[in-house]
């Protein structure tokens, strides 16, 4: 399984903690995530893995993220289904030292 520092090197994103409004939020013209210091490590973990979903799946479409609702909620459920599928895996190593195949 990648870790998860390997999918920001891997993707040249930079990401910045610090004291923002937002639990988290990727800005795809400096390709940069930026996360609230305030979180506990989990959701620090799932922010991050949430936002390098925007950067890995969604980098050059962020015209379409602005322009319809419905798109929007396309890209943020594209953004979850990333996440998900990374704790999912990450999950099923720890426990049961297998590899989740989906």
């Amino acid at each position: 399984m990648i870790d998860i520092h390997q999918v920001i090197k891997k993707l040249k994103v930079a990401v910045i903690v610090g004291d923002f409004e937002k639990p988290g939020y990727y800005i795809p013209e400096w390709n940069a995530i930026f996360i609230n210091q305030e979180l506990n490590e989990i959701e620090h973990e799932v922010v991050l893995l949430h936002e390098l979903g925007h950067a890995a799946k969604q980098r050059n479409e962020w015209q379409l993220y602005r322009a319809t609702m419905t798109m929007k909620l396309k890209m943020e459920y594209g953004a979850n289904r990333f996440m998900i599928k990374y704790l999912r895996r990450s999950i099923f190593r720890k426990l049961f030292g297998i590899h989740a195949t989906k």
